[in-house]
């Protein structure tokens, strides 16, 4: 976590020093080479630092979209947070949170040492990365409403095709594949639709709005 402290001590979050295994470890500092393990074809793109290599890896994405995984999805917008490109990063990581909840909402899962460790490791991912994409995103209130919307639209116009995989087939939760998919995404539209709300409410955002402050929100991430 570097950059200039503010007089109450917060520094600005120009990176994402987080570890999830086998996926994804920041490297020791900022601008260092990360070591990233999500297939697809990205791995050396995203472990570069330039954006013209991570815009690569997001039109290699975007040219198969039902094949990527959750996991490459989070990988990418780590690494647009890190090399600048911070609107698309919130964009990508809202798709690959709402790709994973599709998932694990129409495929059984198990999570704990036992487990083939997709719960635990889209869980890490969200827990671990999510602070800094939403704090960048609620610097701008009118904005983070919108990116989420289109995110939402974007997962349910390019299902993961891998949930009908021959592979999951005895792990289909019982209700069918498009009924929990469906259900899934209309879960995510309430949810963005009671934030945006609470957001939309003047007393509600003002309450918001300073306890960002007091927690050094706008000097970490609003710059």
């Amino acid at each position: 976590m570097t950059g200039p402290a503010s007089a109450q001590g917060f520094k600005r979050e120009t990176w994402i020093p987080i570890y999830v295994t086998p996926y994804y470890s920041a490297a020791e500092k900022a601008g260092g080479t990360p070591k990233v393990a999500v297939g697809n074809g990205l791995n050396d793109l995203l472990m570069s630092n330039k954006q013209s290599d991570i815009l690569a890896a997001r039109d290699l994405v975007q040219s198969a979209p039902e094949k990527v995984t959750p996991f490459a999805m989070m990988a990418l917008a780590i690494r647009m947070y890190d090399t600048g490109l911070r609107d698309d990063s919130v964009f990508w990581f809202y798709v690959a949170k709402y790709r994973a909840i599709t998932l694990v909402e129409a495929v059984r899962f198990e999570s704990g040492p036992a487990s083939d460790g997709v719960v635990d490791a889209v869980g890490s991912f969200i827990q671990l990365a999510g602070p800094y994409f939403n704090g960048y995103a609620f610097c701008n209130v009118e904005k983070q409403p919108k990116i989420n919307t289109a995110a939402i639209d974007w997962v349910e116009a390019h299902p993961y095709a891998t949930i009908r995989s021959p592979e999951l087939a005895s792990r289909l939760k019982p209700g069918g594949i498009d009924q929990n998919i469906k259900n899934a995404i209309a879960g995510i539209r309430k949810s963005a639709a009671t934030e945006a709300a609470q957001l939309a409410d003047p007393k509600q955002l003002k309450v918001f709005k300073e306890t960002r402050k007091a927690n050094g929100m706008d000097v970490k991430f609003c710059w």
